[in-house]
């Protein structure tokens, strides 16, 4: 870690987000509580603080897979996964069964001018062939 990194996880105080006053980290404590008003900071609005407490490794006893903090997510993530219309990512069964109907009934597509003709490509292969292993 360079010097500046080490000095920032050396600060010992921080703004505490309820009173906007100086705190000490070690003071909030294992209730996650301010020292000053005693406002429990295990809420939902001081979020982003209670992330860069863990994101620096202030507290060891919250972590983002808190369900107290963050079950209004969770449930956000599920009601929109209830919501999805998985009919219309399907494909249409019908409308790729037009072509092998087709082929079926024996109806054969018009031959264009700019067609090749498969049979004429297999004899001259077979030809190239015969004449390059010999």
């Amino acid at each position: 870690m360079s010097d500046v990194q080490n000095n920032l996880v050396e600060i010992g105080e921080i703004l505490s987000p309820c009173c906007d006053e100086e705190i000490k980290v070690s003071d909030i404590g294992e209730k996650l509580k301010c020292p000053l008003c005693k406002t429990n900071l295990k809420q939902r609005a001081f979020l982003p603080f209670l992330e860069y407490l863990m994101e620096n490794g202030h507290v060891e006893n919250l972590d983002f897979f808190d369900l107290d903090l963050y079950n209004q997510d969770k449930e956000s993530l599920d009601s929109q996964d209830e919501e999805l219309d998985l009919d219309k990512y399907e494909v249409n069964k019908d409308s790729l069964n037009i072509y092998e109907d087709d082929n079926r009934l024996g109806k054969s597509t018009p031959v264009s001018e700019t067609s090749i003709d498969e049979s004429a490509l297999s004899s001259d292969w077979t030809k190239f062939a015969i004449e390059d292993s010999e």
